[in-house]
């Protein structure tokens, strides 16, 4: 059974500090339960630990363990997650490589913070888990 009082989880996985402040803040101002890891390796850490998410927000290129890496592999512990792949570097081949291991929502930067709230809720709904109106 779902509990309706609690929050939505949102992972936000980006190497840069002040990219993860930002979605943090916003997303928690929204209503939105918010985790933060600075590397794909961390997050890791995070989901084999137990947390769940109903979201991943991942930046594409990250030291050690990029996008695509880590989606692969957090697919192996919770399939059930929605993901969201978002990259300032557009290159044509590694956007390629993501639509073909499974990743269907990719976002470029910079992202417009409507954009990216429009697209969250799309994926999980809003924080408060009431249905959308149409």
């Amino acid at each position: 059974m779902i509990n309706v009082n609690s929050k939505k989880h949102i992972l936000v996985i980006d190497d840069e500090e002040e990219i993860r402040f930002l979605l943090e803040t916003k997303f928690f101002k929204l209503g939105y339960q918010v985790s933060v890891a600075a590397t794909g390796l961390q997050a890791m850490q995070k989901i084999k630990s137990g947390s769940k998410y109903d979201l991943i927000i991942c930046d594409l290129k990250m030291p050690k363990m990029n996008g695509i890496e880590f989606y692969l592999e957090s697919q192996k512990l919770d399939p059930n997650v929605q993901f969201l792949l978002i990259t300032g570097q557009p290159d044509r081949e590694k956007l390629l490589k993501a639509m073909k291991n499974g990743v269907v929502n990719i976002m470029l930067k910079p992202v417009k913070h409507s954009d990216i709230v429009e697209k969250i809720i799309q994926l999980i709904g809003n924080p408060n888990r009431e249905p959308l109106s149409a």
